[in-house]
């Protein structure tokens, strides 16, 4: 998980404001915040390339790729984020008047570093399951060859695959499309040293 930022807590308004102004980005959940760490150059590519194949899967369809810049609120769970990317299909839902908090993503996907993996796999998803839109959930893992992916099959109920190699493709089912490991991970280069998240 994110860093605490100082222990002091705020109102959500009172977050949102300081958020507008701040160079760093910061998670609020019930009333703390934490300082959301940088990422590494196969993170960042690794969400690139998602982005991008997403996008071009999706660009006939009435759907919007969003990289981590968009912050997404969940409202039950008193929990404001920035996935590493989603997708919301339709038109955007906001919390209240506020336009930069989005409501109803149907997919989110995280980057898996070893700093987040353990956070993202565990209560990150708990609190996610918290957004009723949400009907897909991909956990990639930054340092060896490795999607896992979670479909809704129905209330409080999770589906689960495991893809870990190159010509391995598999069905995004709230979208209907195709996603390819080998162009997920493009151009990224492992370390052999350090290819565990755990």
């Amino acid at each position: 998980m994110a860093s605490r930022f100082e222990d002091q807590s705020y109102s959500l308004e009172k977050y949102l404001a300081l958020e507008k102004t701040s160079r760093e980005k910061h998670e609020f959940f019930q009333g703390r915040l934490y300082l959301m760490a940088g990422g590494s150059p196969n993170h960042s590519l690794i969400a690139t390339n998602l982005s991008r194949q997403l996008g071009n899967a999706l660009e006939e369809r009435p759907c919007r790729v969003f990289s981590s810049d968009l912050q997404v609120y969940v409202k039950s769970k008193d929990l404001v984020t920035y996935p590493n990317v989603s997708v919301v299909c339709g038109d955007l839902t906001y919390a209240g008047d506020d336009r930069n908090l989005v409501t109803n993503p149907l997919l989110i996907a995280e980057v898996l570093s070893p700093t987040t993996a353990g956070y993202d796999q565990t209560t990150k998803f708990n609190l996610y399951k918290g957004l009723d839109s949400l009907e897909d959930y991909l956990l990639v893992d930054s340092r060896t060859m490795s999607v896992i992916y979670f479909h809704k099959l129905g209330l409080n109920q999770w589906g689960q695959q495991i893809f870990s190699q190159p010509e391995d493709t598999f069905r995004v089912q709230s979208l209907g499309i195709e996603l390819s490991l080998a162009r997920i991970y493009a151009k990224v280069e492992f370390d052999p040293d350090n290819q565990t998240l755990r």
